[in-house]
């Protein structure tokens, strides 16, 4: 009777654990955008891609996507609407951004 009782306990633990797995983890985007294409001017800030951000009052340029990015650049057309987690890159004298997580909208 008390080794019928552990391997339900044992049955009842090992179901919880397993249940219990990691869901698949949805990342939460802080801003919707716009892919616009590439910056054809001519000077020392220019030649890198386009992208125009929700609440932002200028059109920013980003020099790449992460590797984990399910976009191709350049692609059939733009422009691309996408959901991204971004910032100012602190390194970069032209206001680029730095593109954190993007996918498509």
């Amino acid at each position: 009777m008390i080794k019928t009782i552990q391997q339900l306990g044992f049955l009842f633990l090992l179901t919880l654990a397993l249940g219990c797995g990691k869901d698949d983890e949805t990342t939460s985007f802080e801003s919707n955008a716009q892919i616009v294409g590439r910056d054809a001017a001519l000077c020392a800030c220019c030649g890198n891609w386009l992208i125009e951000i929700e609440g932002q009052t200028e059109t920013l340029q980003f020099v790449a996507l992460p590797p984990d990015a399910d976009i191709e650049l350049p692609p059939d057309s733009f422009p691309i609407d996408v959901k991204l987690n971004w910032d100012f890159d602190p390194n970069s004298p032209c206001r680029f951004v730095l593109i954190e997580e993007i996918e498509r909208r």
